[in-house]
């Protein structure tokens, strides 16, 4: 220090305190700090001292000192002085105190920060304490993380120290708490939760969680529920205000004795003994410290959904709208404290509901809400609830449980809160005098309660005016009500002082009940006191909970030896003497029968009871089915719930029930119930004599054994197995008695003999012997087998006594079941017992052996001998020792454990394992001294964990498993982990993994493991997650998760500081992992872990530093939920808002990690809760692979079955399936399920005309590229499927984009291949345009021509060579410049080779495609599925060189025309398969040329089944789905031939060819159906319409082919199939067809109706009729008039062929019309008005006989019709239409009786006027050439006159019509002349459209 420095500090002392502080040089501030701080402790207050004045006015300085040195000094000087100041100087500086403190004091240094602390917690104990939480919760927001911290800890201490809310303000943290869960800084969130956990304890769970647990995420809430479960609201203070400080001193100092020593104070328990009490710190009244919230404006709100608004609702008639009404109003009166307001409309409403309401759920919320009221309003619902209270008393007479209880609690919290006892005495007397005797009984259990809480004074006022009511029911009728009267008059007597203050009102009572109160005062009933519910105490054995006996109860109970027990266990047992022995009683249940009645509706259903109460067997059993679904799920562990599903279950369907699967649901529900922690006794003591019977049953006794094991692991199997023997014992069916012993003799194998009463499982056995029967005999000599299996031979010395035959019959059972050391138990007991399990040497006591003398040198050199035999011969004979004595030796040590230690290492390794074997023997001999004698050997031991032969591995263990045995746990599991931590270098992977498992095994069956044993077992887990091997770390994870399970994290890493560094930071990393993602948001979690994966490394490292803080998702433990109905996809309207968030350029794949993939999870998670049902999306995300294959079966069904909303969800399932895909280490079973749903979704996107957007792109085909080198050949087809069905769904040339990428990207070759040869195959589809937007793709692909890898090398030239196949040398120009020339060469050598190809197949050059358009993607869907779309395996082009390698066929067209089969090429025949079934299946393969070979293999077999019958009738039945086959195939062939003509027409004449030999053989025709018709009428019909196919090379060979194969259809298929198939056509006509497709199917339905006219017989009438029918609903009436107008040509055909019906069957067409609704269907058929206009025109209506007649004589009509038809086609024609009607003419003079209106009325108007013109002018000209004949000649009859004729008809008939349909028509009489008769016509068919219209109802 300089002198100047000296200088200046000497004068700074002598400056007053004021400059002092504000000196400019630190030091004399810190000397100024240091002597204030001296006088401050000297001194007794402030005023003793001018300079602590001083200091005091100017402390705010100190407090933000700018050196770190001087505020430390400063902050030292201010803590000393506010310790002796007073609460006024508090006062004036507190506020700019604090907010220096805040600022400067918490952001310094730790030690800055401590004090700064300190200074806080001493102005709060001077009265400060909102100031400072004020400064606190604000300085915890700012945004410096250490400042924050350091305040919010503050506050943490505040709460601790001080305790709220009586001196920390609780309703601030409440507030100010909110903000700091979303905290940035991961350590401020955590401390938030620590004050929440505080609080807690302060102010009980309810409180804390409505104001703090439920604004947290639900990560967050988990974690602070798991917190607080083990917390009790009894926090005390450690700290108090300055004021209470000397009152506390002195109380503590009234706690100790003279000596020091500390007063315990002790006061009776209930028990016989006493106990040292501390009452509880009750926790504080919400109320108290609450802002009143208004609950009235809200309940004018709407409700959400579709629910009505509060006061709409609560008056509603429907009763789901009144509870919810109500629900509402319950929870916002939940607030803790209510403002004041005018709650009489409220209190109405609910007096309306509890007195006039019959729903009782309505009922019993409106309790609820009136009670929440009264808690919360308390003195302002006093007026309301006095309105309420009358009905609610009433209300008690009610037979629900939950109506009572709610009741019972309004009426408890308004008493409570609102109005005293003595205000509503009336009431109360009223309701004791009520004549319902249910009302007396709760009303008094009511007064019993109120009772308890009264003071003295305030009872004692009451007893004139309440006692005398009650001492009244002390008469009463019902028992309950009387017992009820008397236990209410033992509670006030008790509360009043003692029954002195009440006895001057029991006068009227006779001495027996005033016993009986007295009796009840204290507590302890006599056998005589009837009490419905006696109450329950408690028991030290298996059984649990018991009550006090019932009558002859005591006679069945088992004894229990009070020398089995502990101290405690003696004073809670409960035992009657009964002889001389002890016995135990069961438990009563806790709940009355009625009780449980109702709690068990409120638990299933009414539907449930129902069945369960059903007289049919079914009925129950579905019954029960629901009850064991819903027990599966139940929440409600408390015991009340299982007393009313073990009551209810006893009455229905009940324990007697005949039917075996009905008893066997309840048994399995019962087990469920076992699992449960309340579950007890008298839970399963009734099933117990049941399920002792069914131990025998066939059906029934597997169940029953594992009902009984399930028991016995939760209450032990001593309890059980005494009552089975009890009840079993008495059975007279000896199958009964030997299923019992066979129960009992397993129970030693699943939880060996340390649980179990071998005296009792001895006697049993021997009884058993003795007794006559053999099937018992045996039952009992294998219960001693079992016995001796697990005890040893000692188990003879307890059969002295049995006869040498049962002797000789049991040494039979001994031998096969030898002892061979203590069982291993599979079980075990989950509730401890009191009475303490006595172990095998307790049970049968043997002396021990010293062996020492036996260990002689001679041994010990036998034990080191070079000769492996003799070492051999010396451990036989130590084994022969130890069980020479009985496996029970001294304790002997020294040489004999060095000798076999040697042996461990022994170069024989079968020794070794010997050794290690004795070595377990010699632990489990010797016992529990072994931990001392024994500690070498065992760290010995462990060393050999590492060994590379299993067997030694296992023997080590093994001889663990015998140590812990012995020594116990505790004392052997830390020299393990000791010497498995030194050893860890030296052993093997495998080593750890299998030692690892065992610790986890150990550990997991101690049920009381200790700190010891929880720290040893973190040090082996560190092992092994330090290790680099996978299945250690597997291990080691799966142990800590059993040791988190019973340990906190917190504690674990306590537990782990001795451990080395290495090994502590691979623990903290799993502890990190392992915590649920509570520290940061989920969407900012999300954000960078998807920032990882498309940005740098260090990104996605810091993402996964982040996901180590606390960014994980823990693994779902969900229990399983029921499956839901309704859709899948739910109702999303948000995806337009996804989309934008999504980046539209697609990232390189990497393999996610654990953590990005837990961070992406959860992100996926949280955004599709809300768009997926319930059940599925819990399923979705579940580690289980079932639950995951459920969710994947639940999507797909819901994709096939068309669901809307897929699209809209399309993003959100693309993401999920990606994240399956994703994982690491895929579930094969799962990729495969993944991928069929991958496909399914694109193929229904493609039926949905759904085209994937750039974000959905990017999210799929990365993944789907990066994936697709599987190396499972099956998934990788998966994938190609996949890769086809892409295009449907997304633009081909950006596809190729991503395909690219994989190929430069990837590093897998079978990816890279897989991308080739796809790009490949869409070259060839599509050709060079798909590689428009990736000019580089083929440079890409040229670069790999160069790679090492030969399939690799050939696929990248297969793919060059489809691009110049395509292209030609024009391919160069997108490969580029090639550097390397012996690339170039190859490429060049390659694309000569297949120029030469193309040549020598006659396939045209390379580059002639380009000529031609790209094939349209119609789909690319390809097997079997629910798409609508065309097969599109039947557009994915195989390898060009295969696809064109066939030379094409060159037969001409009298192939076709004279039915030859094409030739056939032979076919090796498969030895498993028949050709023609190969033919089947290859004719839908992907590669057209083994297709065509397909086909022609079907022309052979079926020219050759022609002449094989039995081969002919067996491919019937394949034809139809061989021609949909080939149908659907059609537009492919001949598309492909159009596209690439150089390839030929060979596929399209061989699939024609193949339909023709189909449809010529009328066999096969007929078994095609009218589906599968359909679609090859419509295929073929647009290959005839397209002109395109005359460009072919045999394009009109083709064409003619297919108009033979038409004729060939409609000649032999069904021809009523044929007709609906046009029909169905001409209505449900197809999209995207030519224009003339409509009039080619007119013109083949004509000649098919022509063809009829000659084959009516073949001609299924009712199905064409309904055909017709179909068509006529589907255009409907509308579209009829508007054809008719237009004179439509297939309205015209169809009305055509109607009339040819019509005409031919005459009035019997009505009996056809089966398939059309009755004329009496609304609204009639339209059919019917066609068939009646038919019939009423001439000559329709041919009767039977007629027929019959017309049958005869067929040639003459068939003649006419067809000169008829000959004559109008000549009209027709320009050239002979004069002919044409001189033939007419002469035709109607020949045949006047044939009628000519059906020609007519065929042609349109103008032709009919054009005809009838013509007609007339042929008979003018007649009538000139030969006038003579007019005068004397007849009438000649014309058609005009037939026309007039027909038209007077018509007139006839519409007039009859005109009577039935009600039409105005006017019908003219007279007839003058031609055009009179013409306009007739005309008229005529408007009145038919008129009839029409009227009939179909639109007029």
């Amino acid at each position: 220090m300089s002198a100047d420095e000296d200088e200046a500090l000497r004068l700074a002392r002598a400056l007053p305190v004021r400059d002092r502080v504000a000196h400019a040089h630190w030091k004399a501030r810190v000397e100024c700090y240091d002597a204030i701080a001296q006088r401050c402790a000297r001194a007794r207050a402030m005023e003793d001292d001018a300079d602590v004045v001083a200091f005091g006015a100017c402390a705010m300085r100190p407090c933000a000192d700018g050196n770190a040195a001087a505020l430390d000094a400063g902050l030292d000087a201010v803590r000393a002085m506010l310790t002796i100041a007073d609460v006024s100087y508090a006062e004036k500086v507190a506020e700019d105190m604090l907010g220096n403190l805040t600022t400067k004091g918490l952001g310094g240094r730790p030690k800055a920060a401590e004090r700064a602390t300190e200074c806080c917690m001493l102005l709060i104990e001077l009265e400060q304490c909102d100031a400072v939480l004020d400064a606190l919760l604000k300085a915890s927001l700012n945004r410096i993380p250490k400042l924050a911290l350091a305040a919010t800890n503050a506050v943490l201490m505040a709460v601790t120290s001080f305790g709220t809310p009586k001196v920390v303000p609780a309703s601030a943290i409440l507030k100010g708490l909110t903000p700091l869960f979303d905290a940035k800084d991961a350590k401020v969130r955590s401390t938030a939760k620590d004050i929440t956990v505080e609080m807690t304890k302060w102010l009980g769970a309810q409180a804390v969680k409505r104001d703090l647990i439920d604004k947290m995420r639900e990560a967050m809430q988990a974690d602070v529920n798991k917190a607080i479960s083990s917390v009790e609201a009894n926090a005390r203070p450690t700290r108090f205000l300055r004021k209470d400080q000397a009152a506390q001193d002195s109380a503590m100092a009234s706690t100790s004795g003279d000596d020091g020593s500390a007063v315990v104070v002790q006061k009776p328990s209930q028990d016989t003994e006493t106990t040292t009490t501390t009452a509880p710190v009750a926790a504080p009244d919400a109320y108290d410290y609450s802002e009143p919230e208004s609950i009235l404006p809200l309940l004018e709100k709407p409700a959400e959904g579709e629910n009505p608004k509060f006061w709409d609702g609560i008056v509603s008639k429907k009763w789901q709208e009144r509870l919810y009404a109500l629900q509402t109003l319950t929870k916002l009166a939940s607030a803790p404290k209510l403002s004041s307001g005018d709650y009489g409309d409220v209190s109405k409403a609910l007096k309306q509901v509890i007195t006039k309401d019959s729903n009782v759920a309505c009922i019993a919320e409106a309790a609820r809400a009136a009670a929440a009221l009264a808690k919360g309003a308390r003195k302002e619902w006093t007026r309301d609830a006095r309105i309420l209270l009358p009905g609610m008393l009433d209300k008690l007479k009610d037979k629900t449980a939950a109506v009572i209880a709610a009741i019972q609690d309004a009426l408890s919290e308004s008493v409570k809160y609102c109005f005293e006892l003595a205000e509503i005495v009336d009431e109360v007397c009223a309701a004791l005098a009520h004549k319902v005797p249910k009302v007396q009984i709760e009303t008094l259990k009511w007064l019993e309660r109120t009772f308890e809480y009264m003071t003295r004074s305030s009872l004692s006022s009451l007893h004139k005016v309440i006692v005398p009511p009650i001492v009244k029911c002390t008469s009463a009728s019902n028992a309950d009500a009387r017992n009820g009267a008397l236990q209410t008059l033992a509670t006030c007597a008790k509360a009043s002082g003692g029954m002195k203050s009440i006895e001057f009102l029991l006068m009227d009572i006779d001495a027996g009940k005033k016993s009986k109160i007295e009796e009840l005062m204290s507590g302890a009933p006599k056998a005589g006191v009837l009490a419905p519910n006696p109450p329950s105490v408690q028991q030290s054995s298996m059984i649990g909970k018991v009550a006090p006996p019932a009558s002859g109860s005591v006679e069945r109970a088992m004894s229990v030896k009070p020398s089995d027990m502990t101290g405690t266990a003696k004073r809670q047992t409960i035992a009657v003497k009964a002889s001389t022995e002890e016995v135990i009683v069961e438990l009563a249940p806790t709940i009355s029968k009625d009780d449980a009645e109702a709690r068990i509706v409120a638990l299933l259903s009414e539907e449930v009871i129902h069945n369960l109460k059903s007289a049919d067997w079914k009925a129950r059993l579905a019954g029960m089915s629901s009850v064991v679904e819903i027990v599966t799920t139940l929440k409600d562990t408390s015991g009340d719930a299982c007393d009313a599903l073990v009551i209810g279950l006893a009455s229905f369907p009940g324990w007697s029930d005949s039917n075996f699967q009905v008893m066997d649901k309840m048994f399995e529900t019962l087990k469920i119930l076992s699992a449960q922690p309340c579950f007890e006794y008298r839970h399963v003591a009734a099933a117990l004599d049941v399920l002792g019977e069914k131990l025998s049953c066939f059906k029934l006794g597997t169940r029953a054994s594992d009902s009984l094991l399930a028991f016995s692991e939760a209450l032990g199997p001593r309890i059980i197995m005494s009552r089975l023997r009890e009840k079993t014992g008495n059975s007279k069916a000896p199958k009964v008695v030997v299923g019992a012993l066979n129960w009992a003799s397993s129970t030693v194998e699943e939880f060996g003999v340390e649980c179990l009463d071998t005296d009792m499982m001895v006697a049993w056995g021997r009884d058993a012997l003795e007794t006559p029967n053999p099937m018992i005999k045996g039952g009992g000599a294998k219960l001693l087998g079992a016995l001796h299996a697990g005890i040893g031979p000692s188990v003879k010395d307890s059969l002295a006594g049995l006869k040498d035959a049962q002797l000789r019959s049991l040494e039979v059972e001994f031998a096969r079941n030898p002892f061979e050391g203590e069982i291993k138990a599979k079980r075990q007991v989950r509730m401890p017992s009191s009475v303490p399990c006595a172990s095998r040497a307790a049970s049968i006591p043997t002396p021990r052996a010293d062996i020492s003398a036996k260990i002689n040198d001679s041994f010990l050199s036998n034990m080191n001998d070079s000769n492996w035999k003799t070492r051999a011969a010396a451990l036989e004979e130590l084994g022969n020792i130890l069980r020479g004595a009985n496996n029970r030796i001294t304790p002997t040590g020294g040489d004999l454990f060095k000798a076999l230690n040697a042996r461990f290492a022994d170069s024989n390794r079968m020794l070794a394992v010997t050794a290690l074997n004795i070595a377990g023997e010699l632990a489990l001999a010797i016992g529990s001294p072994i931990d001392k004698v024994g500690r070498g050997t065992l760290c010995d031991i462990v060393k050999y964990f590492g060994d590379s032969k299993k067997n030694v591995r296992e023997a080590a263990l093994k001889a663990c498993t015998c140590w812990v045995t012995s020594a116990g746990l505790a004392k052997v599991l830390p020299t393990m982990a000791e010497k498995f931590q030194e050893y860890s270098a030296k052993i093997t992977a495998e080593g750890k993994k299998e030692a690892i498992e065992w610790c986890m095994e150990t550990y997991g069956r101690d049920q009381c493991a200790d700190d010891v044993i929880h720290c040893s077992a973190v040090h082996f887990a560190a092992v092994g997650l330090n290790d680099k091997a996978t299945e250690s770390r597997k291990a080691s994870a799966a142990l800590m998760e059993a040791i988190s399970s019973k340990v906190d994290a917190d504690k674990v890493l306590t537990m782990a500081k001795s451990l080395g560094k290495e090994l502590k930071i691979a623990l903290e990393a799993h502890l990190n992992r392992s915590k649920p993602a509570t520290n940061m948001k989920s969407a900012a979690m999300a954000v960078m872990a998807t920032n990882a994966l498309k940005g740098s490394a260090a990104a996605r490292n810091a993402a996964r530093k982040a996901a180590a803080l606390g960014g994980g998702v823990a693994k779902s433990t969900d229990a399983p939920v029921m499956v839901q109905s309704g859709p899948v996809f739910l109702i999303d309207a948000d995806k337009a808002v996804r989309i934008r968030k999504y980046p539209r350029k697609a990232m390189k794949f990497e393999t996610l990690r654990d953590e990005d993939l837990m961070l992406l999870s959860e992100d996926v998670k949280s955004a599709s809760r809300a768009y997926f049902r319930a059940d599925v999306h819990k399923m979705m995300f579940t580690n289980d692979v079932k639950a995951r294959l459920a969710a994947l079966d639940s999507i797909d069904e819901a994709i096939k079955s068309d669901e809307a909303e897929l699209v809209n969800s399309f993003d959100l399932l693309l993401r999920w399936l990606m994240l399956l895909i994703s994982e690491a280490s895929p579930n094969t079973q799962v990729m495969n399920r993944v991928l069929d749903v991958v496909l399914d979704s694109l193929h229904a996107a493609s039926d949905l005309d759904y085209k994937i957007v750039e974000q959905e792109a990017a999210i799929l085909l990365p993944v789907i590229v990066e994936k697709s080198g599987h190396s499972i050949e099956s998934v990788r087809e998966k994938f190609r499927s996949i890769y086809r069905a892409v295009p449907t769904v997304y633009l081909a040339s950006k596809f190729v984009g991503y395909l690219t990428t994989g190929v430069v990207e990837t590093k897998s070759s079978r990816t890279r291949a897989e991308c080739l040869e796809e790009i490949g195959r869409l070259i060839e589809r599509h050709g060079l345009l798909v590689c428009l937007r990736e000019d580089k793709t083929l440079q890409e692909v040229a670069k790999l021509v160069e790679t090492r890898d030969m399939s690799l090398r050939n696929c990248a030239l297969n793919c060059l060579a489809s691009a110049y196949k395509v292209a030609g040398d024009g391919v160069w120009k997108r490969v580029g410049k090639v550097s390397n020339e012996q690339v170039k060469d190859v490429i060049s050598d390659k694309f000569a080779r297949v120029a030469r190809e193309m040549s020598l197949s006659n396939e045209g050059t390379p580059g002639d495609w380009l000529k031609f358009d790209p094939i349209p993607i119609a789909s690319a869907l390809d097997g079997a599925s629910l798409s609508k779309s065309v097969d599109a395996s039947t557009f994915a082009t195989a390898k060009l060189a295969d696809m064109m390698s066939s030379a094409s066929i060159r037969e001409n067209y009298s192939t076709f025309q004279e039915g030859k089969s094409l030739p056939v090429v032979s076919i090796t025949k498969d030895l498993n398969e028949s050709t023609w079934s190969k033919a089947l299946k290859r004719v839908n393969d992907v590669d057209e040329s083994v297709a065509v070979e397909a086909m022609k293999s079907v022309c052979h077999e079926i020219v050759r089944a022609k002449e094989d019958v039995v081969a002919h009738a067996a491919m019937v039945g394949d034809i139809d789905g061989l021609v949909h086959s080939l149908a659907k195939r059609i537009e492919h062939v001949f598309v492909t031939a159009i596209a690439s003509p150089a390839k030929g027409t060979r596929a399209c004449r061989y699939i024609l060819n193949a339909l023709m030999q189909v449809h010529q053989d009328r066999a096969f025709a007929t078994a095609i159906t009218e589906p599968t018709q359909r679609a090859f009428i419509k295929q073929l019909l647009l290959i005839l319409l397209d002109e395109r196919v005359l460009t072919l090379e045999d394009g009109e060979s083709l064409i003619k082919a297919a108009n033979m194969l038409m004729i060939a259809m409609m000649e032999n298929c069904t021809r009523s199939y044929s007709f609906v198939a046009f029909l169905t056509l001409l209505h449900d006509r197809p999209l995207n067809v030519p224009a003339h497709f409509d009039g080619l199917l007119v013109k083949c339905l004509i000649k098919l109706t022509r063809s009829m006219q000659l084959s009516f017989d073949n001609v299924h009438i009712p199905t064409v009729l309904g055909g017709i029918h179909t068509y006529l609903v589907a255009i409907g009436i509308d579209e009829i008039n508007a054809r008719a107008k237009v004179e439509d040509q297939g309205l015209r055909a169809v009305k055509t062929l109607l009339h040819t019906i019509t005409t031919r069957v005459g009035e019997d067409v009505f009996k056809y019309c089966t398939s059309v609704p009755p004329r009496s269907a609304v609204p009639s058929p339209m059919i019917y008005s066609f068939i009646d206009v038919n019939l009423m025109a001439p000559k329709s209506n041919a009767t039977p006989s007629a027929k019959s007649s017309s049958k005869l004589q067929t040639s003459p009509g068939v003649n006419a019709k067809s000169r008829l038809v000959a004559i109008f086609k000549k009209i027709g024609e320009k050239q002979t239409t004069s002919q044409g009607l001189e033939e007419l003419y002469l035709f109607t003079q020949e045949h006047p009786e044939e009628d000519l209106t059906p020609q007519l009325e065929r042609t349109s108007e103008a032709f009919q006027m054009y005809i009838k013109r013509g007609l007339q002018k042929v008979e003018a000209a007649r009538l000139r050439k030969s006038p003579s004949n007019l005068a004397g000649a007849a009438p000649i009859p014309s058609p005009v006159a037939e026309a007039k004729s027909s038209a007077a008809a018509y007139r006839e008939r519409l007039a009859q019509i005109q009577d039935n349909v009600g039409a105005d028509v006017a019908a003219p009489t007279k007839v003058v002349d031609v055009d009179e008769a013409m306009t007739d016509l005309q008229r005529l068919r408007q009145r038919m459209n008129s009839i029409n219209a009227k009939a179909a109802g639109t007029m």
